[in-house]
């Protein structure tokens, strides 16, 4: 269908089944956002979170990637071994339902899959050691997802607004829940944070907003501020951990305040 050079060592194919292949070996450069006139729900969600200009309600969003132009033909994305890095919007607004990393990436940058509204799933590869800033904010269809072994932590700001996520699965190595990570993943309805889990930071997980039951592994030893903020329908906390999760008090991120006053059966098990 189209193809071409991405950079030195990179190039880059669509055929007609909508598979898009990045194969080469090195980094996949970063690119401009722009605006198209095709309507993402994606863009419209992030216009309403994120106070932005209203006309963005009834655009689509693409990069000056060379396979820009093609985001809504996009059903699967390919990216072969030896990538080691994805720049900034490199894949934004794409409706890409698959998308595969290669064990060779340690890099994925901001907003680079960001507002692609129909993947399903996706596998964080375990030698992914830096996200940036909103790399997949606003992935609406997005169910189910896979820390591999090897990732030790889950960056800020990363998952934001990803609505329809119901499953996420951490690798005992992930030690880390960055500040912010899933914000707005409102989606969620049960969390299970492994015993490989040390730190979630503040806000984490805030505005979860359906959020029933949250598991603590036993080697938790900080829960910040704030961190299950808006969990309103929460009722079961299974603590593992040395924390103490009391009813009114702020040690379990500021929702227990909330919980279990405005739900009396809510219990630290």
């Amino acid at each position: 269908m189209d193809g071409g050079t991405v950079c030195e060592g990179i190039s880059w194919s669509l055929d007609g089944d909508g598979i898009l292949s990045v194969n080469g070996t090195g980094e996949i450069p970063g690119y401009e956002p722009v605006r198209n006139d095709i309507a993402n729900p994606a863009v419209k969600l992030f216009a309403q979170f994120f106070g932005g200009d209203s006309t963005a309600a009834n655009v689509g969003i693409t990069s000056v990637a060379p396979w820009g132009e093609y985001n809504t033909q996009i059903k699967e994305i390919r990216i072969s071994e030896g990538i080691t890095s994805i720049g900034d919007y490199a894949f934004v607004g794409s409706y890409a339902e698959k998308i595969s990393l290669p064990e060779t990436l340690t890099h994925i940058g901001g907003v680079s899959f960001g507002m692609c509204p129909c993947l399903e799933e996706l596998a964080i590869p375990g030698n992914v050691n830096s996200i940036d800033y909103l790399a997949f904010i606003a992935c609406l269809a997005l169910k189910k997802l896979k820390f591999c072994e090897g990732v030790e932590t889950v960056p800020t700001t990363s998952f934001n607004y990803c609505v329809g996520l119901k499953e996420i699965e951490f690798a005992d190595t992930v030690t880390t829940i960055g500040n912010s990570a899933f914000v707005g993943c409102y989606g969620l309805n049960i969390l299970v944070l492994g015993d490989g889990i040390e730190t979630v930071e503040p806000w984490a997980f805030s505005g979860c907003s359906s959020l029933v039951s949250v598991t603590l592994g036993k080697n938790l030893k900080s829960i910040g501020a704030g961190a299950f903020n808006d969990s309103m329908k929460l009722v079961e906390v299974i603590n593992h951990s040395s924390l103490e999760i009391n009813a009114g008090s702020e040690d379990f991120g500021g929702v227990a305040l909330a919980a279990y006053e405005a739900l009396p059966k809510a219990k630290a098990v």
